[in-house]
């Protein structure tokens, strides 16, 4: 009788503990996304006002550069993405081939090369959409057409 109560007492407090430590954890990742949500946030806020800021003074280049760069990070993100098997809708992937177009018609490239590498990487993973003729991030004829790696 005294081993199946210490049985029952042991399984009670395993079931406790992990219940705990699940909801630790839980807790703790939920605090982490809150915190990084905030921080991109703050971040996203941060940089659009410098390039309003750029715009309102006329440096149109300025702003240019500084969307140019943010958006290196986040094709290289989206490659990263697609690398693993995330698939983009239409309209990403229709935004993502006229940017293309605007650079090569630009001529712009990040000036450091492991940027620039990993840059191509994801417009080559990033196909245009085919089938997005409604699909519209921009104004029509944004961009000269040119052909993709």
């Amino acid at each position: 009788m005294k081993k199946r109560w210490s049985a029952f007492f042991a399984l009670i407090s395993l079931v406790v503990g992990v219940a705990g430590a699940s909801w630790y954890w839980l807790n703790f990742n939920a605090q982490f996304t809150n915190h990084s949500l905030a921080v991109r946030t703050e971040a996203d806020i941060v940089t659009k006002v410098a390039v309003l800021e750029h715009i309102r003074a006329g440096r149109i280049k300025d702003a240019t550069n500084l969307l140019e760069t943010l958006l290196d990070g986040d094709l290289i993100t989206a490659g990263a993405l697609a690398q693993d098997g995330t698939k983009f809708n239409a309209n990403t992937r229709r935004a993502v081939g006229l940017e293309y177009q605007a650079r090569v018609a630009s001529g712009y490239e990040p000036a450091d090369q492991n940027v620039r590498n990993t840059v191509q990487e994801a417009f080559r993973l990033l196909p245009a959409a085919a089938d997005s003729a409604a699909a519209q991030p921009t104004a029509p004829g944004d961009a000269p057409k040119a052909a993709r790696p």
